[in-house]
């Protein structure tokens, strides 16, 4: 870590991407290595590996002072539910991380995930946020994600995180034209939900929770259509 640490001072264009508190497991685990530690996130920044150019995976178990830290040093975090769920690592609370003004972007982590499909992780992020209302006797108090938020993180959110927010993650004159055309009358179930949705917000929460590669029609990359 000491090395990476000097690589990100000497190579200040270059990006870390690293995990931090996936499960209980791994952050008792560091806690052992590295016992003068304050916590998992106080390992990274004395090695120099939190800086504006760095995006922690997972950030399940992360408390409000840590996530607080990531805000003042401009870190980000990646939200990865497919990951999380299958691995049973825990439910990534987006609310603290959005109280905290973390800039916070959605991941796959397939090697731990399920599938690639951005559109598939926005359904899970939703799940993700649903289940917590299962684990506090204060269910009505956990905010329900709003589709359109979830567009956001998994698309300008996640440019922004990446500081790539001048380059990429919206249709803004000058950026690169990187994007997706979406049927969403894609197969039987997701035509009916969205012929019968009585809003945009609706129709895009269908697609976010029912879509999958199928919905994509065409893939344009720097304005070349490549699918």
């Amino acid at each position: 870590m000491r090395v990476a640490g000097r690589l990100l001072r000497e190579y200040p264009d270059v990006w870390l991407q690293t995990h931090l508190a996936e499960n209980w497991q791994e952050v008792s685990w560091v806690k052992t290595l590295f016992p003068w530690s304050k916590s998992y996130l106080d390992v990274y920044r004395h090695y120099g590996l939190v800086t504006p150019k760095s995006f922690f995976a997972h950030s399940v178990h992360v408390s409000d002072a840590d996530f607080q830290i990531l805000a003042t040093l401009h870190s980000s975090v990646a939200f990865c539910p497919l990951s999380n769920l299958f691995l049973g690592s825990g439910l990534f609370n987006l609310e603290q991380s959005q109280k905290n003004q973390v800039k916070t972007g959605l991941g796959t982590d397939v090697g731990g995930g399920t599938s690639l499909s951005m559109l598939k992780v926005m359904g899970g992020a939703y799940n993700v946020t649903q289940l917590r209302k299962a684990f506090t006797e204060t269910p009505e108090k956990i905010r329900s994600l709003d589709p359109m938020e979830n567009w956001y993180i998994a698309t300008l959110g996640g440019a922004r995180a990446l500081s790539l927010d001048h380059v990429i993650g919206s249709f803004t004159p000058g950026k690169e034209a990187d994007f997706i055309v979406i049927n969403p009358q894609s197969d039987n179930a997701l035509k009916i939900r969205t012929e019968n949705s009585k809003s945009v917000e609706s129709k895009i929460f269908a697609i976010e929770m029912m879509g999958d590669d199928r919905t994509i029609e065409h893939t344009y990359i720097m304005g070349e259509k490549v699918k």
